[in-house]
């Protein structure tokens, strides 16, 4: 899915961000992850201003300003449900986030979803420099270790603080129930209804069925919503007690059982769940 840009197309697209006079000094691909295209770039600095040669990324030997450049999957790729407009979503996410003093997230220079320049949504930020923990993991004793965890807890609590107030719930860019939905349970459904959907689709091996962990889902919203499956049958009719004929033992022994009565249709389609998920 990952795909390597050519020189064109990152100098089509800076231009299409930055404008006709920008020029790309230098580029290289950045390793890892396996969805977006991203490439680090050394920009050629704006008319009249100097740079100290080497400020650069993409190119070492050229000055200039870098930047990181991230190119969507283009139009046509098998993609699952939620993997749509991710970009729109990752955008809005550090617009959001750069408001929270000491979070160390990029900016964003520009942002195409026109797909005019390049066949995929695009984000070009500022670079932070920085090094994977997983590549220094090695070389970091235990304390040090400690120390990180300590930091990256601190950072999470800041994104916390990201305070958002929308209309609905849900994937910003999704499409209902998954997105625009009136409740948070609505929406964990939806997601829930499109990951098996997208299962169905692209048929990967899977330790339980689609339909099974969808009855499971209905099971758990029977269980915990507000009509709660146990308040529903402990509020049927009982029938009257008759006197028992047994031994006083057995006698105390049969009053403690749930007499039966005939469920009503909407007690049956709740059984057929519970019978179909067990």
């Amino acid at each position: 899915m990952k795909r390597t840009l050519t020189d064109e197309q990152i100098a089509r697209t800076a231009a299409h961000a930055l404008g006709p006079g920008a020029r790309v000094l230098g580029s290289r691909e950045l390793a890892g992850g396996t969805f977006n295209s991203v490439h680090l770039l050394t920009l050629a600095p704006p008319p009249g201003e100097q740079r100290t040669p080497g400020g650069g990324g993409g190119d070492p030997s050229a000055g200039g300003e870098p930047a990181v450049l991230k190119v969507a999957p283009p139009a046509g790729t098998p993609l699952m449900t939620y993997e749509n407009e991710l970009m729109r979503t990752e955008a809005e996410f550090y617009r959001r986030a750069s408001a929270v003093p000491g979070l160390p997230v990029p900016a964003v220079m520009a942002a195409g979803f026109g797909r005019s320049a390049i066949d995929g949504d695009y984000l070009l930020m500022t670079r932070l420099e920085s090094v994977p923990w997983s590549e220094l993991r090695p070389g970091i004793d235990a304390e040090e270790q400690a120390r990180l965890r300590t930091d990256l807890g601190r950072l999470v609590r800041g994104l916390h603080q990201v305070r958002v107030r929308g209309s609905s719930f849900g994937y910003p860019y999704g499409n209902p129930p998954a997105g625009g939905a009136a409740s948070w349970r609505t929406a964990f459904e939806g997601m829930l209804a499109d990951v098996c959907a997208d299962a169905r689709r692209f048929r990967p091996p899977l330790p339980v069925d689609p339909d099974v962990v969808l009855g499971l889902g209905r099971l758990f919203r029977i269980l915990s919503g507000p009509r709660r499956l146990a308040p529903r049958l402990a509020a049927l009719p009982r029938r009257p007690r008759t006197p028992s004929t047994r031994a006083p033992r057995q006698h105390a022994q049969a009053r403690h059982r749930t007499p039966r009565t005939r469920p009503t249709r909407s007690e049956r389609d709740d059984l057929v769940v519970l019978r179909y998920v067990g």
